[in-house]
């Protein structure tokens, strides 16, 4: 297999050696690819799970603020009517 040469349709003519170079530098670049890919796809988790919770803060200060907003409203209204009825 050494002694193996590879013929390119394009003319090309390739020593053993080169072709096997070839080969794991192929594969050094995919497994680092995969790898980059699965952190990508980490970070992303990560990057919908903080938005998510973020929303979730902010809807929830929002109903806070108008349920709050919605006592108050209630509070003076009650008060006036007793004002209104003394």
């Amino acid at each position: 297999m050494w002694e193996t040469r590879f013929h390119c349709a394009c003319g090309h003519r390739f020593e053993a050696q080169e072709v096997e170079e070839a080969v794991r530098e192929i594969i050094r670049v995919a497994s680092l690819l995969a790898r980059v890919l699965a952190q990508q796809a980490r970070d992303l988790a990560e990057i919908r799970r903080a938005g998510e919770a973020s929303f979730r803060a902010w809807a929830s200060r929002f109903a806070d603020a108008v349920a709050g907003s919605l006592g108050a409203m209630a509070g003076r209204l009650v008060g006036s009517l007793l004002r209104a009825l003394d």
